[in-house]
């Protein structure tokens, strides 16, 4: 009995002390992304979405002075005539009416979600744990490519990683109660508006959930309740890519590809950016020791495990020739490979059904590419987040075998990611006194013309590092046309864009 109080006691301390750390450690990542956001300022299309501006003018038309009923009547036009991202543009606009500041925090806010949510579904339980170190330098560890052109970028965080946080939750608590239930399906309904990719990958995530479901239970109990709860989310993400503006939208643009196969096989190679390309590879590299976790897992509930070990020997020397090759069928594969190991798991009951449901949504979010006129580096935003689930799940299972290891490697990989991660704040805050300047006149003169004092000139200055920033208004013209009617600047005044100040020194 004294023993068993004894472990009991040890034990209660070393959760609390896990908890601890949990806490420490997602409080130290959400300080970093108020600090990385501080330095991210509107780009490209921000302006022309917060004052109703950007394919169409509705409303007053002046700055950000509009209504509720000017902001519906703006997203309408869009739904019909542009893009049917209803729901993501709808909270952008309102929190930027609010002002930049409100903008930052939710982005940062989303982002604490999506990690937490992460360790919560990975766990099955409370994320208060060290096991968020690895969704947080997964998070990290993202290459520069997709994080400066779509996580640093409101407008394409909103409708490209918002989603993702509403994605978690749900799925952190299916893992919870171990079902998916009505406000679940809510949740994912709710995910699949935000924008195509979503629109498909979150339909996928139930469909394979039930089937793997199904396959693991070995049985079709609740087959009627899946198929309601699928339709549901089949019939939100249909509200977004059916939209009649996605079809003009595609009608009235140019792209290099038409024919479909010519896309499809330029867009594989392009997915192949995602483990190839030179910032991408310490995220392959997490991608690796996943593989290995998983791999092994699998290898030690077989019986007999000789032949599906060479099986996979031999994959792995294919897709090590595909690499070095660099052949476009080299990501296709190993998304092959993994798909295979994954099913496998969730026959042998090795792996819950949550975690592969997971991965196939992050494949069917890249699935949709496939068919996509041009794919930007953004739209493998997606993706990257939606394996944030079964990545870690792969450092629970090993944090289960042996903690000291888990975090050892976790902490070896943070030591690059921690580095990446500095130099993109560096990026942005090399940026930051020139967007600051550049506010502080575009807004003294806008309230100047406001008076009637209108300006005859005003001269701005071009950022000193391009990289760190989506289309600034010296780029393209019309960027310029809507960062007027944010600032209520005329179209009198005479804009002059000037060598950084770093180089006129």
């Amino acid at each position: 009995m004294k023993k068993s109080r004894e472990h009991w006691a040890e034990s209660s301390a070393s959760n609390r002390w896990e908890k601890v750390f949990g806490i420490l450690l997602l409080g130290g990542f959400v300080l970093f992304m108020l600090a990385q956001h501080a330095v991210v300022f509107p780009y490209h299309d921000d302006w022309g979405y917060a004052t109703l501006t950007y394919t169409t003018e509705v409303g007053a038309g002046v700055g950000r002075h509009f209504t509720q009923f000017d902001l519906f009547r703006f997203l309408y036009s869009e739904y019909w005539n542009w893009s049917g991202r209803f729901f993501p543009f709808y909270l952008q606009i309102n929190l930027y009416a609010w002002g930049l500041e409100a903008v930052r925090v939710a982005q940062v806010l989303v982002l604490a979600i999506i990690v937490v949510s992460a360790a919560g579904a990975a766990r099955a339980q409370r994320p208060w744990h060290p096991i968020l170190l690895v969704p947080i330098v997964y998070f990290l560890s993202l290459p520069e490519f997709v994080t400066t052109s779509g996580l640093y970028w409101f407008s394409a965080s909103i409708a490209y990683v918002w989603g993702l946080a509403l994605f978690g939750l749900a799925t952190w608590r299916v893992a919870y109660y171990g079902k998916m239930d009505w406000a679940s399906t809510l949740l994912y309904a709710l995910a699949a508006l935000f924008h195509e990719q979503m629109a498909v990958a979150m339909p996928a995530f139930v469909l394979t959930y039930g089937v793997l479901q199904f396959l693991a239970q070995r049985s079709w109990l609740g087959v009627r309740a899946w198929l309601c709860r699928l339709l549901i989310t089949i019939g939100a993400g249909a509200l977004v890519i059916f939209a009649p503006g996605n079809f003009v939208r595609r009608a009235v643009s140019h792209y290099p590809h038409e024919g479909v196969i010519e896309t499809a096989l330029v867009n594989i190679q392009v997915m192949n950016q995602l483990v190839l390309h030179e910032e991408g590879r310490l995220a392959l590299a997490i991608w690796l020791a996943a593989s290995i976790v998983y791999i092994t897992m699998l290898l030690r509930r077989l019986e007999q495990p000789n032949y599906v070990a060479a099986g996979l020997g031999i994959a792995m020397v294919v897709l090590a020739i595909l690499a070095w090759q660099g052949i476009a069928l080299f990501f296709p594969a190993l998304l092959l490979l993994f798909s295979a190991v994954l099913i496998l798991s969730v026959w042998l009951r090795c792996v819950p059904v949550v975690i592969a449901a997971a991965f196939f949504a992050a494949v069917a979010s890249l699935v949709l590419l496939l068919l996509a006129p041009v794919v930007a580096s953004r739209a493998l935003l997606t993706f990257y987040c939606l394996m944030l689930v079964p990545f870690t799940y792969a450092g629970v299972v090993v944090f289960r075998f042996s903690p000291i290891l888990m975090v050892l490697v976790v902490v070896a990989l943070a030591v690059p990611a921690t580095n990446k991660a500095g130099a993109v704040y560096e990026g942005y805050a090399q940026n930051a006194p020139t967007h600051q300047l550049n506010g502080a006149k575009l807004l003294a003169a806008g309230m100047e013309s406001g008076v009637g004092n209108i300006p005859e000139q005003l001269i701005l200055y071009r950022l000193p590092n391009d990289r760190f920033a989506e289309t600034m208004p010296y780029q393209r013209e019309l960027v310029e046309t809507w960062m007027r009617r944010y600032y209520q600047v005329p179209e009198s005044v005479n804009i002059e864009w000037q060598a950084p100040l770093e180089l006129r020194q």
